[in-house]
């Protein structure tokens, strides 16, 4: 017997045709084609349809980089062990970038939040595998394509009052600007030594040379930010400069980056957000593009930062201008900055805030000294220089092999990381920093079980004030000490 093809055709009379469609399918051994046409309105519902099901958010991915200078830091924090270094150094730029993502997500353009996505990471293992690390041929060759991309000669501006200079392109083209945060009084507060020194503005032309011709072996992202111990110096040679970024090329490959000096911890994480805000197209608060926002109210944007004892001042410096938002709000709308508009399911789960990592679980209290001091330095143990408030506010440290005294130091603007143990003396594991602020942790209130529930009940209160400190009577008597600190 012979099988039969039927060819079904519809037709749909009175309407453009715009695409034709073959379906096949098999039945009982036959196959049945069938021709199926779509009309430029059939089109457009199904669009309505599909946008229907979609949102539209704004997202960053991000690729933070360390530098063979920032490795050797965790080198020496390791006492040489390569592995160690290799592992922490990667935990590091993770919680730089969960802090930085943190601050972001206090700000709202128009109805939207932008969230940082982390892209990955990088670092340089070897000298001469270092962004910032050329050879004398390679850097004549990088300053020769610099003078050919810019025009240096011809039409760069420079002012030496805000650090800020512009190279003026072709007719319709923005400018390129380069913008540097200062923070005068951090410096002086900072005792760190940095031995190595590179002019911000080269930092910056190096690292945005490195990422275009190394773009195919880096993770995908849309901006990177370089963590380096280099100390950033401006051309006349003064130490006040932390970071350096190009206002308002994000998405452009190699251009959308930033060169953070390694402060340490939460302070290093402030500079990326606020070179961040640059890239995204914000200028300094009290310049010219932002005159009608005081950079002395100690926004992100602002020229200094200050680690005042002010509550609302201090939170200004995780908060944005309007100044800020404004002008990010219209970069956006360049279609050069297309990269962050992205479309995502509306059925896409979410993961609760307050159960992401936070860095300060990841960063101890120890190591946040040892990164921003070196490797001898500690918590300070002292609390007469806390003054009655908290480590969230403020870190102080210690040279731990200076047995001779018990001074402690500290940076201008130092809180601890988010989600760093806090409490009396840190002892009440219950509690971290967030936002400068020791509050209650809801990790640990949710999953924290007594192991032996008969023993840590039959415990007074005033004894329970005094074994809860133990970290080890903590782990045996979770819950109990929890309630007590909640009391």
């Amino acid at each position: 017997m012979k099988h039969l093809i039927f060819i079904f055709s519809i037709l749909i009379i009175g309407a453009d045709t715009a695409v034709s469609l073959i379906k096949k399918r098999v039945h009982d051994g036959l196959k049945f084609s069938r021709i199926v046409k779509y009309t430029n309105e059939t089109i457009v519902d199904m669009k309505q349809n599909l946008n229907a099901n979609m949102t539209q958010e704004l997202s960053l991915d991000v690729l933070f980089v360390a530098d063979f200078s920032t490795y050797q830091a965790f080198l020496e924090m390791t006492n040489g062990d390569v592995g160690s270094a290799q592992h922490y150094v990667n935990i590091y730029l993770g919680a730089i970038f969960e802090q930085t993502k943190l601050i972001y997500e206090n700000f709202k353009f128009g109805d939207k939040t932008l969230k940082l996505t982390f892209s990955g990471t990088f670092t340089a293992y070897r000298e001469e595998d270092c962004p910032l690390w050329l050879s004398w041929q390679e850097e004549l060759e990088a300053d020769k394509e610099l003078l050919d991309e810019f025009d240096y000669d011809n039409s760069t501006e420079f002012s030496n009052s805000t650090d800020v200079f512009a190279t003026n392109g072709t007719s319709g083209q923005k400018f390129n600007s380069y913008v540097d945060v200062t923070l005068d009084e951090l410096q002086e507060a900072n005792t760190t030594d940095m031995t190595l020194q590179i002019d911000s503005k080269k930092a910056i032309d190096k690292f945005t040379l490195w990422i275009k011709k190394y773009a195919e072996f880096l993770p995908k992202h849309e901006h990177a930010v370089l963590i380096t111990k280099f100390d950033l110096v401006t051309v006349n040679g003064h130490s006040a400069t932390q970071g350096m970024a190009y206002v308002g090329h994000i998405c452009q490959l190699g251009e959308s980056s930033s060169v953070v000096e390694d402060i340490g911890a939460s302070l290093t994480a402030l500079i990326a957000a606020h070179e961040i805000g640059h890239s995204l197209g914000a200028f300094h608060d009290g310049s010219s593009e932002a005159k009608d926002c005081d950079s002395n109210d100690n926004y992100l944007l602002a020229t200094s930062v200050s680690g005042s004892s002010n509550r609302e001042t201090f939170l200004n410096s995780r908060r944005m201008s309007n100044c800020s938002i404004e002008s990010i709000m219209k970069n956006l709308r360049n279609p050069s900055a297309s990269c962050i508009k992205k479309w995502k399911s509306k059925s896409e789960k979410k993961v609760h805030k307050e159960f992401a990592k936070k860095p300060g679980e990841s960063i101890t209290i120890m190591q946040q000294c040892q990164i921003s001091f070196g490797p001898t330095y500690g918590n300070c143990l002292n609390l007469g220089y806390y003054h009655g408030k908290s480590i969230c506010e403020r870190v102080w440290c210690s040279n731990r092999n200076d047995k001779s005294n018990d001074q402690c130091t500290t940076l201008n603007y130092f809180p601890a990381f988010d989600g760093t143990e806090c409490g009396y003396n840190m002892a009440i594991s219950s509690m971290w920093c967030i936002e400068g602020e020791c509050v209650r942790n809801p990790k640990k209130w949710l999953d924290c079980k007594d192991l032996n529930a008969k023993t840590c009940t039959r415990y007074s209160a005033s004894k329970l004030k005094h074994f809860c400190k133990s970290k080890a009577f903590r782990e045996i008597c979770c819950r109990t000490c929890a309630k007590k600190v909640k009391s």
